[in-house]
Formats: C-alpha cells, sequence, structure tokens
C-alpha cells in the first residue's frame, strides 16, 4: 500500500511537469524561483509537524483519549482537510502572480466555445 501511494505521488508529479512543459511561455524566466518556492514550503511544512503531534492524544492505544486531544485518524483527516481547504486558496495566488489562468483558448481547443459556469468562471 505504501508503494502504491508513492507511485501515485510520482505519477502525479510527471502529470504536473508535462502539464506545465505544454503551458505558453513568454520571455525568460529563472527556474530558480519554483525551486525556491519548493523549498520554502518544505521548511514550513517541517515546521507544522511538530503542531500535528502535540495534538495527538499520548499513549491512545492503551490509554483512553485524553479530553481535548485526536486520534492519529482524526488528525490525518483533520490535516488532509486544511491541506485541501489552502491548496485551492494558495494555487490560486500563486498562479495569478505567474499570469496563469483556467481559462481554455481557442488555440488549445480549435472550435470550442465556453458556456455556463466555464464561460463566467475562465473569464
Amino acid at each position: 500500500m505504501l508503494f502504491g501511494g508513492v507511485a501515485l505521488v510520482v505519477a502525479a508529479m510527471i502529470l504536473s511537469a508535462i502539464a506545465h512543459s505544454r503551458l505558453p511561455h513568454t520571455g525568460v524566466k529563472s527556474r530558480s524561483r519554483g525551486l525556491i518556492y519548493s523549498v520554502i514550503a518544505g521548511c514550513l511544512m517541517g515546521f507544522f509537524y511538530p503542531q500535528l503531534m502535540r495534538s495527538i492524544s499520548p499513549n491512545f492505544n492503551t490509554a483512553p483519549i485524553a479530553p481535548g486531544m485526536l486520534t492519529p485518524y482524526v488528525a490525518l483527516v483533520a490535516f488532509g482537510v486544511g491541506v485541501l481547504a489552502s491548496n485551492v486558496v494558495w494555487n490560486t495566488v500563486f498562479m495569478r502572480m505567474g499570469g496563469v489562468t483556467y481559462a481554455i483558448t481557442s488555440a488549445a481547443a480549435p472550435g470550442y466555445t465556453p458556456s455556463g459556469f466555464w464561460a463566467v468562471s475562465s473569464g
């Protein structure tokens, strides 16, 4: 099961790289900016781990759960919900900073005309 999770993460990274390579590039941009963002994000995630561990009840498998504390599974679900919610916000912020939108252009899909929700949301 662990191998399957690692394989899914690697597949997501490869698909993300392929999608990024298909984006239209304007001008010369430094590749170091993405690397710097990744290092900063990794350091921030490292600071979060001790906070997460403090929220889990000590000896949860042999003693009753301490009041106000979480089990590892509840902490995992709460962490996942927080990651999902913040990902929507931060992806939008960084995509706008980079000038990337979700808009579908006629060059990318000839003959496509957005309608309804997509016409409004893609600008």
